[in-house]
């Protein structure tokens, strides 16, 4: 089982370690991931070229734990 989680933003490297917003949406994004599946956060879709974007298909807003906004995640559409 293969599970893909992109998010966007500033991070922090420590020791090794990342940390930041961007980390922490894509962790909860594969809460949510079935398995061999991709999704993508809205931001990350954004800077895909069209031709790539109309693989994504939207879902509804999740809410995701430690976050107040529910947020937009986008699977990899199936072929």
């Amino acid at each position: 089982k293969v599970q893909v989680a992109l998010a966007c933003g500033e991070v922090v490297e420590m020791s090794g370690d990342v940390f930041g917003d961007a980390v922490n949406v894509a962790a909860r994004l594969l809460d949510h991931a079935g398995d061999n599946e991709t999704l993508l956060t809205s931001v990350v879709l954004a800077g895909l070229p069209p031709a790539k974007r109309i693989r994504f298909r939207s879902v509804a807003r999740m809410q995701m734990r430690g976050r107040v906004e529910p947020a937009h995640a986008y699977p990899l559409a199936a072929h």
